[in-house]
């Protein structure tokens, strides 16, 4: 795989970065955990969020994700269930938890 320094053009990624069965694959074979997204975003520069369809991240979260991508990376989180599926699009039940989830991502 080749490191990217300033991607152009289309971003492409997968759907979440910390899975241990990529080690030996993607990672090197005895990566921690902690340091997988970091060597991620070397060849990646884009990946979607798994975990905020099942819960909306704090604003603390949100900028602990910002904070470690590399400047020219690029986050797709998933909508929260409570928008999607529970609300089930309903505008006076899901009003409330998805503009908590765009404030806290911002």
């Amino acid at each position: 795989m080749q490191d990217i320094k300033d991607p152009k053009g289309i971003y492409i990624g997968t759907s979440g970065w910390s899975y241990p069965e990529w080690n030996n694959v993607v990672y090197p074979k005895t990566i921690p955990k902690s340091q997988m997204f970091e060597y991620y975003s070397r060849f990646f520069y884009t990946s979607e969020i798994n975990s905020t369809f099942y819960q909306i991240p704090s604003i603390k979260v949100a900028k602990a994700w910002a904070k470690k991508a590399p400047k020219f990376f690029k986050y797709s989180a998933k909508v929260p269930n409570l928008v999607t599926h529970k609300a089930k699009l309903n505008l006076e039940e899901y009003i409330k938890p998805l503009s908590i989830f765009i404030q806290n991502m911002k």
